[in-house]
């Protein structure tokens, strides 16, 4: 999916959410196809620290393979859980938490 001709797709914790397009806490981790080139596009301004987004160099098919819900391009849910576990800014406690959770529903 393009957003002003961006290729993208977000991912970690948050993507995980079943409540992911209305959520807006903590930071966001985007897979672009170019990272150096995609903030021409989008044009972001200067954020804070701690409260940017961290552009991703997508790998092989991660931006073909994406769930669109409200707008906004996701990478699958079980992706996302496993950049939380492993990748920037991953989330390890949280991303276990969820897991066993679903674990439990699966039961």
């Amino acid at each position: 999916m393009e957003a002003n001709n961006v290729n993208y797709a977000v991912t970690g914790l948050v993507a995980t959410r079943p409540d992911r397009p209305e959520q807006t806490i903590g930071t966001s981790f985007i897979y672009v196809s170019d990272p150096q080139e995609a903030p021409e596009h989008i044009g972001p301004s200067r954020a804070r620290a701690g409260q940017g987004v961290l552009l991703l160099e997508a790998e092989s098919d991660v931006l073909s393979q994406v769930d669109v819900e409200g707008r906004i391009c996701f990478v699958p849910k079980a992706r996302a859980l496993l950049d939380a576990f492993s990748g920037p800014g991953r989330g390890p406690d949280e991303a276990e938490d969820l897991l066993r959770a679903l674990w439990e529903c699966a039961l």
